[in-house]
């Protein structure tokens, strides 16, 4: 897991405010094995999100606000990954017309969802820029993959 030095550590390196204190607490830390996210509780308010693979600080304020944009996240792969099953259902089952309109709503959903997640991950990326240098080129890297939802929401609404 990770230890309290790790914390030290990462106040030095990001030069975190000199009234900002980290605080370790069991209760509120956890690991994510899958994006590799170690969480600080800060000042009893904010959470600070230490990002292994990027190096990142990003500020979380609310809990509710982070569990909403994770459930957006997840709505928005898997509207990405089974359009397709869902136009070939609904073409089984409804007129053309009631299959365009059908797509052109997923088409706007896909693209909204992919603005929102989009711009949750910009303003943690621009603070993490702010206070690291090695982050430049994966916040660039990482800022490519999000024009996938907008790509693919783009051919649905264009499709005939």
């Amino acid at each position: 897991m990770v230890n309290k030095n790790k914390f030290k550590y990462l106040k030095e390196k990001y030069k975190l405010d000199k009234g900002t204190t980290l605080i370790y607490s069991k209760s509120k830390s956890y690991y994510d094995p899958w994006n590799k996210i170690i969480s600080v509780k800060e000042n009893g308010t904010d959470f600070i999100f230490f990002h292994e693979m990027r190096h990142a600080i990003i500020l979380q304020k609310n809990f509710f606000i982070s569990f909403a944009l994770k459930t957006i996240r997840i709505s928005l792969i898997s509207l990405c990954t089974i359009w397709p099953f869902i136009l070939l259902l609904s073409s089984l089952f409804y007129s053309l017309e009631i299959v365009k309109s059908f797509m052109k709503i997923i088409g706007f959903t896909i693209i909204s969802l992919g603005i929102i997640v989009w711009f949750e991950e910009l303003d943690a990326n621009i603070f993490a820029i702010k206070n690291s240098k090695d982050v430049k080129k994966e916040f660039l890297k990482s800022q490519l993959s999000y024009c996938l939802p907008f790509f693919i929401g783009i051919i649905i609404l264009n499709m005939e």
